[in-house]
């Protein structure tokens, strides 16, 4: 598909750049009809999975359906891209660095494969406020506090095949915390103090 058309279903518009060597998203695109419309479209699919060379999505929709830029390996911020997704995200295997950018997620959020995100800092707090899942890489080394404040949140998943000791036991006891509120952040903060895990008790 080239990079200025986006197909169309009885759902939702879909912006889908998927494999093309573009560095940042275009200003406008064609409707199926060939009518020359921006890419703010709300409700949009946005489809970049495998754009090596994208560097920002900035320009995207700010509501959008669906998000995918797996494989996004120069793409290292989401500021200016997506910030409310109805359905999942996709990131894995991406250069992201941090969430920042990104607000309200209602499905899944899986990063696995995001080997440069070492730290979840600002989560609940700055970015992914919301959001039913997270799949989190095994490079996560710090501030996992902030899980408990984001809304909605039922689990969340870690290779621990991979992940190191540390941080297997991090999200065990924020797992243990989940959903009890201002007390559960104090004592989730107390307890990963306790295990000597400073770096992960902090937001």
């Amino acid at each position: 598909m080239n990079q200025d058309t986006f197909a169309f279903d009885a759902r939702t518009f879909v912006l889908d750049f998927s494999g093309q060597k573009i560095k940042s998203l275009p200003k406008s695109v064609k409707s199926p009809k060939g009518e020359l419309v921006t890419s703010e479209i709300l409700g949009a699919a946005l489809i970049v999975t495998g754009c090596e060379q994208l560097t920002s999505l900035r320009g995207a929709p700010k509501r959008v359906a669906t998000l995918r830029a797996k494989g996004c390996t120069a793409l290292k911020s989401l500021v200016g891209g997506p910030e409310e997704v109805q359905g999942n995200v996709f990131l894995g295997e991406s250069g992201v660095t941090s969430l920042e950018g990104l607000i309200k997620v209602k499905g899944v959020v899986n990063l696995i494969g995001c080997w440069e995100l070492t730290s979840l800092h600002g989560i609940g707090v700055q970015h992914l406020k919301s959001c039913m899942m997270l799949h989190i890489p095994h490079t996560v080394d710090s501030h996992v506090l902030g899980l408990l404040l984001v809304d909605k949140l039922e689990d969340v998943l870690v290779h621990p095949e991979h992940a190191s000791p540390k941080l297997n036991l991090a999200i065990k006891i924020v797992l243990k915390h989940l959903k009890k509120g201002q007390d559960g952040l104090i004592d989730c903060q107390h307890e990963l103090i306790d295990e000597g895990l400073e770096d992960f008790a902090e937001l």
